[in-house]
């Protein structure tokens, strides 16, 4: 039954993946491939010490608010931000991730006239997370949602 199900699953995600899929240009989504593009929404969340962050080589996980985020260098983007462009940046909760994630979702199948439900995976939003690293410099690391652990 657990290996059925484990199964079942895996080839929701591989389908949702497929259709979803990262595109070329990883600041636009489609519902459906040769849909029409959208441009993902740019979010930014902040790590604080109640966050955990796991780092090897070449990886780093982000664990917040019970959602998982990664960032691998051979594909995403990191950079140094000062403080006053930090203080510029409009961050998020995990919530508010969430609840824009599904209104992007539920506005873009309304215009395309389709009904979807939300996928599973997070393919219309771009997410990047911050951490403070020093008093005058952070880090902006661009990162894939992968899912939920609850």
């Amino acid at each position: 039954m657990i290996m059925k199900n484990l199964f079942l699953i895996t080839t929701l995600f591989f389908i949702t993946s497929t259709v979803f899929g990262q595109q070329k240009n990883n600041n636009k989504y489609q519902l459906y491939e040769g849909g029409e593009k959208y441009p993902k929404l740019q979010r930014y969340v902040f790590l604080d010490e109640e966050n955990k962050k796991d780092k090897n080589i070449s990886n780093v996980s982000f664990v917040i608010g019970g959602e998982i985020f990664k960032y691998i260098a051979s594909r995403h983007n990191r950079d140094t931000v000062s403080v006053s462009k930090f203080r510029d940046l409009n961050f998020s909760t995990i919530e508010e991730l969430k609840i824009d994630e599904y209104q992007e979702h539920k506005k873009r199948t309304k215009e395309a006239g389709i009904k979807m439900p939300p996928p599973p995976n997070h393919y219309n939003v771009k997410v990047y997370i911050v951490e403070k690293i020093c008093g005058e410099k952070a880090i902006k690391y661009e990162v894939d949602w992968l899912f939920t652990i609850h």
